[in-house]
């Protein structure tokens, strides 16, 4: 491993010691060994820090203030201290694929033009059952063809170079949306991609009307922000009302008790061979990722 990571991974956690194990080893199983792991506790009462501790990797760097600050701004805090080239997302409740740094590095290393890229994400819940994957386009032009509707780039796949993440950094006032917040306030000026493959499963959580309530008021927040910068009150309005819309269908659906069915229409079913692949990573990871017998001989 070279003196300085080419990858810096920001990860923000709180009260993640249930599922952070396995995130942290997702990583530590990467094909791509040059990386450094960015873990910022934001004010866990559980026992995240003898998790995020136990792996003995010196790549892991874990810091804690004791403070609960908010995911954007952890994540500003992970880009100030990263001292890679690369700046790459992810939570602690989700799980890379052995080759995701791999791809990405290389894709930006081969296209020097793209600024972030992305990838399709497999959907699991809590016992490693496949539920769907989400895609999205792959080029600039269409992944931005209408910010109206949103950029179907998932956050925790996020890479980019380092110098776009310290141009733009979070909005620390989004405490939701903050990833499409970041696309939006970019886009005109930047280039953006998706690799057309999954490199990342996504951890499901239920889908509660407080969280939802919450991303719709940030996103209309980012979005007429952005189309006010772009004087176009016509897009304002389109914004305004379409968020009031879907958080209307959402909050009808939860208190109908359908909102996990709701949840299962943003994705599509996954291939055999998409259900093979995760299910030969997921066992190997209950494995490598027994987090407790570490912590016992901690």
């Amino acid at each position: 491993m070279a003196n300085r990571p080419l990858i810096s991974i920001g990860m923000s956690v709180r009260d993640g010691a249930s599922t952070l194990g396995l995130s942290i080893q997702s990583i530590v199983n990467q094909s791509y060994e040059n990386w450094e792991l960015i873990l910022i506790d934001d004010g866990s009462k559980d026992t995240t820090r003898a998790v995020a501790t136990c792996f003995g990797d010196r790549r892991i760097r874990y810091f804690s203030d004791g403070h609960s600050m908010g995911l954007p701004v952890r994540l500003n805090q992970a880009i100030d201290a990263a001292s890679g080239d690369y700046f790459a997302r992810m939570d602690a409740d989700d799980i890379s694929y052995p080759a995701r740094l791999e791809r990405q590095c290389e894709f930006l290393q081969v296209n020097p033009e793209i600024d972030l890229v992305g990838s399709w994400v497999l959907v699991f819940d809590n016992e490693g059952t496949v539920l769907g994957r989400r895609t999205g386009p792959a080029d600039h032009i269409s992944l931005c063809a209408h910010p109206l509707r949103g950029f179907q780039m998932a956050h925790p796949t996020y890479m980019g170079r380092m110098e776009w993440f310290r141009k733009y950094r979070y909005d620390v006032g989004m405490l939701k949306s903050q990833d499409q917040d970041l696309l939006l306030r970019s886009y005109r000026s930047s280039h953006f991609a998706n690799i057309p493959h999954i490199l990342l499963a996504y951890r499901e959580e239920s889908l509660t009307l407080r969280k939802s309530i919450s991303s719709r008021r940030m996103l209309t927040k980012a979005l007429a922000r952005e189309f006010w910068t772009q004087r176009r009150p016509d897009l304002v309005f389109a914004a305004v009302l379409g968020q009031a819309s879907k958080c209307l269908f959402e909050y009808v659906a939860i208190k109908m008790g359908l909102a996990h069915r709701m949840l299962r229409h943003r994705y599509e079913l996954p291939s055999k061979d998409d259900s093979h692949e995760w299910d030969a990573i997921w066992t190997s990871l209950q494995g490598a990722g027994d987090v407790d017998s570490r912590i016992g001989r901690e």
